[in-house]
């Protein structure tokens, strides 16, 4: 085996976060940890990581024992749930921001980021900021500054989590594919048009703009909303659910109005059935303004 964990236990207080673990698995090969909410399965892949260190137990790594060794001597990549990406950093850069830390040499560097960001599909965004990015691109960066560190271990904590559902679907074939060829849109585009000083989706649902969007002509955009600004509130606007899921402690609600359709990431988990009401809100502090080429005219981060 070339990665072997030996009898881990975490203790906090009284209660144990991981008793007694033990496993071994081998180069190459793709691992899954399967178990309920609050069953350990962050906390083993942190302390691969080296981010939490055991009370008991040790962490084997081609015969090297990684129990006591530092962040930054573990040569591991880990995706978090919430994609974290330096907000003032291009695309590029972001991608580039460890191996420029490491030292590494202009070229190779540049060659491994571009590595990187074709397997990932982001061709043409090099120069982009963070902010300009929809939430599935977000998350495409920073698996792509995962791939271009070439870890010797890569650690995927629900990385699709915060996603949509189609886009989840789409980013899992994407991933099989990923890790077979050797390296080894959160965003919810809504059709609205506004009109004198308010954002109107249809007959049923129609806002205030936000103080950053009055200087919007009327016209017609695309506005975008991440799922997790979306949110249950008895005095929002009224959906019917169309599917309900569970993933980890957070809920993902498929949801319609007349002929708009959006997810809505809450968390908690909550018990919901297809075809009941539910009341949702949209977070107007958090909307990303699109023409309708598609093109980002702006964003909670810039104003008009």
């Amino acid at each position: 085996m070339d990665l072997v964990a030996k009898n881990l236990t975490l203790r906090v207080g009284e209660q144990y976060h991981l008793e007694d673990v033990s496993f071994g698995m081998r180069k190459g090969e793709i691992y899954t940890l399967l178990g309920r909410t609050l069953s350990g399965k962050t906390t083993l892949l942190k302390m691969i990581a080296g981010l939490i260190s055991p009370d008991d137990g040790r962490i084997i790594f081609d015969g090297y024992d990684l129990s006591n060794a530092p962040v930054w001597k573990r040569n591991i990549a880990m995706v978090y749930q919430q994609f974290i990406n330096y907000p003032h950093l291009s695309v590029f850069d972001n991608i580039a921001f460890p191996l420029k830390q490491k030292g590494m040499l202009k070229s190779e560097l540049s060659q491994r980021v571009e590595d990187a960001i074709a397997t990932v599909g982001l061709e043409g965004f090099e120069e982009r900021r963070i902010q300009e990015l929809s939430g599935g691109q977000q998350q495409r960066v920073a698996l792509a500054r995962s791939l271009a560190k070439r870890a010797d271990i890569l650690l995927l904590d629900e990385p699709l989590v915060n996603l949509d559902y189609k886009l989840r679907e789409q980013l899992r074939e994407e991933f099989a594919k990923l890790f077979r060829s050797d390296l080894t849109r959160d965003s919810i585009l809504i059709y609205a048009s506004v009109k004198d000083g308010s954002i109107v989706i249809n007959e049923n649902i129609k806002f205030s703009l936000p103080e950053y969007l009055e200087r919007l002509q009327n016209d017609e955009y695309l506005f975008g909303v991440r799922a997790g600004d979306i949110f249950w509130d008895e005095k929002g606007f009224e959906f019917e659910i169309e599917l309900a899921e569970i993933s980890g402690s957070e809920t993902f609600l498929h949801a319609k109005n007349d002929a708009l359709s959006l997810v809505c990431q809450l968390n908690f988990v909550g018990s919901f059935s297809a075809g009941n009401p539910v009341k949702l809100n949209f977070d107007t502090t958090k909307l990303y303004v699109f023409k309708q080429d598609g093109s980002l005219l702006t964003s909670p981060y810039q104003e008009v």
